[in-house]
């Protein structure tokens, strides 16, 4: 909604003899091209395959436990047990499940946000210092007329990437 109040704004502005520099910028090429994106995205690889050699553990006990309950008769006196035993493992496997999706997701955000902070602060460096009124992503706009700039190489060399 924001998005489409700027646009209506850098379109309804110049009807009125202003001068407007626009621009777009394709941030998610810039944010592909981050040096720090590598490292980033080794540190959520570490951080989430602690959490899968967990989920194995926990999935390599339900199993074997499961086995140990289908040998036992069905008459075994101990057999009930063993299925509350089973139920309660498979619900602290769900739970586990869902608090380390929940905690993947945080730490990935935790990860790329100061990429994305850096990012937003050359667009916005880029922005001021060439006079633009405004720099929309590319991805959000669907027609980009002759007069609008591509910053995506401004905002490159802003961050000393190679174009």
């Amino acid at each position: 909604m924001l998005k489409k109040i700027i646009i209506t704004l850098a379109l309804i502005i110049p009807a009125f003899g202003f001068a407007q520099k626009i621009g777009t910028v394709d941030v998610d090429a810039i944010f592909k091209a981050m040096p720090e994106l590598a490292v980033a995205e080794q540190q959520f690889n570490e951080f989430s395959n602690a959490y899968k050699a967990e989920l194995s553990r926990l999935n390599e006990q339900m199993d074997k436990e499961y086995a140990e309950f289908q040998a036992l008769a069905d008459s075994n006196p101990i057999k009930a047990s063993r299925q509350r035993s089973l139920e309660d493992l498979q619900m602290k496997i769900q739970q586990f499940y869902e608090t380390a999706n929940r905690d993947m997701e945080n730490e990935r955000q935790r990860l790329m946000q100061p990429i994305h902070d850096r990012i937003d602060a050359a667009i916005n460096s880029v922005g001021t210092r060439n006079g633009f009124s405004v720099i929309l992503p590319q991805a959000s706009v669907s027609f980009v007329g002759p007069d609008v700039a591509d910053c995506t190489s401004l905002v490159k060399a802003e961050l000393k990437i190679a174009d």
